[in-house]
């Protein structure tokens, strides 16, 4: 076996541990690390190794690392197999990790460099298995996943939940979860005295009427000024600069430095948005849809054709009002960079919906609403736990309860809405008890990135890795398997 492995961030050498664990138990013959260690104490030792800095992918820094100009092009046959994937890798440019802002050709150009590096690595080293700690959603993760999924190549991923510390399983994108909703069904198969305290803690706290779950005690994120220019603008001035001798070139990055400053100067941050929100007014029947922070995974890629949530608000409000409910949004408060004002703008246009001061706190809009809704967001967990309704853009683990419901069109949100109104949209006390204990079943153990549980050790964490891996290479094909955690 021949693994390509994006390691989560890595603290004490921790990664390094847990692929020499990996290889104890499965034995693999070349090992491609995409490694992102904070601390630098990752040491893989033996020729079996290649590491390769995230970074490099981050920042396309790819001709420090071999001669570009020496691997193959890129043929009919690989271009068109990407094609589907393509659009969504040029959106992926405008995350925060793009260290510049770029034109139309530039942009494509990052795109090919990253389709020509990666096939040359999964050509070079013969990667049979793709191992992803993340959902993709930086150009040159999706790129790699992308070129995996067109090659055959069998690919395993795994994404942070709600819940700090587990964390979700899928083959695909669209799979993420789909082995929770298999183990749920098994009726009376699962005993409440498996649940681990993480779940049980969770559930417990998501049952109390005033508690938010995440991001808990943190205030609003204003306008970071110094990380947009350092991200943004700096590299572009720099990059300016660097073409003076070239008046094309340089024509062209004024261009793109007027518009950026122009976008600059029209940009509004929440406070703009806090402005023309309100309060909660009056005791009207409502929907709460939680705006989500973009760019992120949760968005780009995971909500697929709903990645631009005014898509799914302008769906919901016009279903809503033929019920004559109204949708209240809120703005997600640690929303890290400004939205333009042309989005806020046309936010507020929206017929039916009312958007929400974002110092409105998330439970009560959740206690008191007819039904919650969000592409991918926390607040459907919640929600399920706390009895309520849910109406979601993508289909996930949650969507085993009948309290669920996946929206394609406007129709289907007036489905919804009457069967919610005719009582039909309750989950029994044990259903949930039984979601929870699914969960607790179906994903791993480990702390990505962001989210921190001093119950998840680094040794259990290893341990659940190393389970997932040996029970895929173990099974037939990705459309039977099902991940189940001991």
């Amino acid at each position: 076996m021949n693994l390509l492995y994006r390691s989560p961030a890595s603290v004490g050498g921790s990664n390094a541990r847990c692929l020499r664990q990996i290889d104890d138990a499965l034995h693999f013959d070349r090992c491609v690390v995409i490694e992102q260690s904070i601390d630098g104490m990752d040491v893989y030792r033996g020729k079996k190794y290649v590491k390769i800095d995230a970074q490099a992918g981050y920042k396309n820094l790819y001709r420090s690392l071999v001669d570009m100009d020496s691997l193959p092009p890129l043929d009919r046959t690989v271009l068109e197999k990407m094609e589907p994937y393509k659009s969504a890798c040029l959106n992926m440019a405008v995350r925060n990790y793009s260290l510049y802002v770029g034109n139309y050709y530039e942009i494509e150009r990052e795109y090919f460099d990253h389709v020509r590096y990666w096939n040359y690595i999964l050509d070079c080293y013969a990667v049979d298995l793709v191992f992803m700690s993340v959902i993709p959603h930086c150009m040159w993760e999706y790129v790699i996943y992308a070129l995996a999924k067109c090659r055959g190549i069998r690919t395993l991923l795994v994404s942070a939940t709600a819940i700090p510390g587990l964390n979700i399983v899928g083959t695909s994108i669209e799979t993420m979860g789909s082995n929770t909703i298999r183990i749920f069904q098994r009726d009376g198969e699962l005993k409440e005295t498996d649940l681990h305290d993480i779940v049980t803690g969770y559930y417990h706290k998501a049952n109390q009427k005033d508690i938010n779950l995440l991001f808990q005690g943190r205030k609003e994120n204003p306008l970071n000024d110094k990380y947009l220019y350092r991200t943004y603008y700096r590299p572009l001035i720099l990059k300016t600069l660097g073409d003076v001798r070239s008046p094309s070139k340089l024509a062209a990055d004024l261009e793109i430095l007027g518009s950026v400053i122009k976008q600059k100067c029209t940009a509004k941050s929440i406070g703009y948005y806090n402005k023309r929100a309100v309060k909660r007014p009056g005791q009207e029947a409502f929907v709460y849809f939680a705006l989500q922070v973009t760019p992120e995974m949760s968005t780009l890629p995971w909500a697929g054709a709903f990645q631009n949530q005014l898509l799914s608000i302008r769906l919901l409000a016009g279903g809503l009002e033929k019920k004559g409910i109204r949708l209240y949004v809120k703005e997600h408060y640690y929303q890290p960079a400004v939205r333009p004002k042309s989005y806020y703008d046309e936010l507020f246009s929206i017929p039916n919906v009312v958007c929400i001061k974002t110092d409105v706190e998330a439970y009560e809009l959740i206690n008191d609403c007819v039904a919650v809704a969000s592409q991918t967001g926390s607040c459907i967990l919640e929600a399920i736990v706390k009895k309520k309704p849910a109406l979601t853009f993508v289909k996930s683990f949650w969507n085993c309860l009948q309290n669920v419901y996946l929206i394609d069109r406007e129709e289907d949100v007036e489905n919804a809405i009457d069967k919610i109104s005719r009582g039909q949209a309750s989950v029994s006390d044990d259903d949930r008890k039984r979601f929870m204990l699914a969960i607790e079943h179906s994903m791993v153990r480990q702390n990505l990135d962001l989210f921190e549980n001093p119950q998840i050790g680094t040794e259990m964490a290893w341990d659940d890795i190393c389970d997932l891996l040996k029970q895929y290479t173990a099974a037939d094909c990705d459309n039977d398997f099902c991940y189940e955690r001991g």
